[in-house]
């Protein structure tokens, strides 16, 4: 094992990059009857493709029985979803279902590696994959037309805590980061148990990739998030903490951490020397995590009153542009309304960034949209959740559509119209 993970560290150094990148990790959160949501699939994240900019409509749209743990894009605008009971739909581009069906009970949000494969943990304390591959007639980014639910592989992973609800971090090796309860390990692209350390005390709430070196955030007694370095082959060491504890989730980009914290700061930490700083703060309302990474900047929702807003400022904390984006609340009220009012630290939809800052949103009344970068908003005339839920996750289809994902498992692609 030590020869492997030494081998594992040098591909990893020997693969590292200077291009921005932005990994988008997230954190349990408590609703308000004090449940923890895996909230991994929950947070910001950056287009793949080309949103749509006018005339928004459905063109899609499906269901699971229960919501979403997580959502994979696949080659072409093809969606793979995952639900909470590991109900497992998976549609190609047009929308046709290939494959409905079980693959037991996951424990966490699945991720994808480069060669296709999707990866995610069971409670049964296994690492599975699942091959949603190239074919050899239709070109290298076709779906097989036969996906199987029955997965590819499974490796037992032994958690003496129990597997962790933490999405896995791709590795640039073809692996993945995994964090339990009691450890933090590296696999290989098949499940191979590369490397393995202890975390320490606390729950862990995230794993990025950054370089060579992967990263803990640990939900420390008093409430705080730390973030921890692993270089794979060596000790797990402190990096930093948050000074207070993370709502909604934690994007890592260009060697740094964004996180909002306490609901009223978006906060930056240096990974390389621990510190960290406020970069904007509510003077009234507060924010929904994960920010948002974008060229130039940041982008966060923020409420105020009753309704949403997005916020794009740089990384010195200069406002850029607002958009106002709608209520945030299924109660019409005035404008001054109690903020208090809108239920906090629940899972909600983060904003989903094109490089030119242009977004996709979802608000927790369920307003849907697109934000551009010239400043207009264009909605979907029908919320998509209907009245009784609301968007938790945004993800690229193919050119010029997303697919929403819904709180009761409802999934619906958003496409330009004429």
């Amino acid at each position: 094992m030590a020869a492997a993970a030494l081998a594992y560290a040098a591909v990893a150094d020997a693969e590292r990059t200077t291009r921005d990148h932005a990994t988008v990790v997230a954190v349990p959160v408590a609703t308000s009857v004090g449940r923890s949501v895996p909230n991994s699939a929950f947070g910001a994240g950056a287009a793949r493709t080309k949103l749509p900019r006018r005339a928004l409509r459905s063109t899609w749209n499906g269901r699971l029985s229960t919501s979403a743990i997580g959502l994979v894009a696949l080659p072409e605008g093809g969606l793979f979803a995952l639900s909470t009971a590991g109900e497992l739909l998976v549609v190609d581009g047009s929308g046709v279902d290939l494959r409905g069906a079980s693959v037991g009970s996951p424990a966490a949000p699945p991720t994808v590696l480069a060669d296709g494969t999707i990866l995610y943990r069971t409670n049964a304390q296994n690492v599975c994959g699942i091959s949603v591959g190239p074919t050899g007639d239709a070109g290298a980014n076709s779906l097989l037309p036969t996906v199987s639910a029955k997965p590819a592989f499974c490796a037992k992973v032994p958690a003496t805590r129990g597997p962790g609800n933490v999405a896995p971090a791709p590795t640039t090796g073809g692996g993945a980061l995994f964090a339990d309860r009691d450890a933090l390990f590296v696999t290989a692209g098949d499940g191979t148990v590369l490397a393995r350390t202890n975390v320490p005390e606390g729950t862990p709430a995230a794993v990025a990739v950054d370089g060579a070196n992967g990263y803990l955030f640990s939900t420390g007694v008093s409430g705080e998030l730390i973030a921890y370095a692993w270089p794979f082959s060596g000790e797990l060491r402190r990096v930093g903490g948050f000074g207070g504890p993370v709502e909604g989730g934690v994007t890592v980009a260009r060697h740094r951490a964004y996180a909002v914290v306490g609901g009223a700061s978006v906060v930056a930490m240096d990974l390389a020397t621990g510190t960290s700083a406020p970069l904007v703060t509510a003077s009234n309302g507060y924010f929904l995590g994960a920010p948002a990474v974008v060229p130039g900047g940041v982008v966060v929702l923020l409420e105020v009153g009753n309704r949403t807003n997005a916020l794009f400022f740089d990384e010195k904390g200069v406002e850029i542009r607002r958009w106002p984006l709608g209520l945030s609340n299924t109660q019409q009220g005035d404008a001054g309304a109690d903020g208090g009012l809108i239920p906090r630290n629940v899972a909600h939809a983060g904003p989903l960034v094109e490089d030119d800052g242009s977004f996709a949103f979802g608000t927790p009344s369920g307003v849907v949209g697109v934000a551009l970068s010239d400043g207009t908003v264009a909605t979907l005339a029908d919320p998509p959740c209907g009245p009784a839920a609301k968007p938790i996750h945004l993800i690229s289809g193919a050119p010029g559509s997303f697919y929403v994902a819904c709180s009761n498992g409802d999934l619906e692609r958003i496409s330009e119209g004429n």
